[in-house]
């Protein structure tokens, strides 16, 4: 029982090391950029928290390996990654 235990701890170990993000491209990128962006992060044990179709972008948790090479996959359209904060006005 120890190794199940310690097999499925092991497990969670990416997502609790990842981070939340805003991924977002730049004007006149491919849909197919976008899409092989969002593939990384989740093959990576990453997920897609929400789409932001009219800034042509995503929000997703991702562990921090994944969001250092997101913009290896289109080196003609590099993302701009931000962390996901909440923002207020004074």
């Amino acid at each position: 029982m120890k190794l199940s235990l310690a097999t499925a701890l092991f497990g969670l170990l990416p997502m609790a090391m990842a981070k939340s993000i805003i991924v977002y491209y730049p004007k006149g990128t491919p849909s197919s950029v976008i899409d092989d962006g969002k593939k990384h992060i989740t093959d990576a044990g990453g997920s897609i928290t929400y789409d932001y179709p009219s800034l042509r972008g995503f929000a997703a948790n991702a562990p921090d390996n994944a969001v250092s090479s997101l913009g290896d996959q289109s080196p003609n359209h590099k993302p701009f990654v931000e962390d996901d904060q909440v923002v207020t006005v004074n």
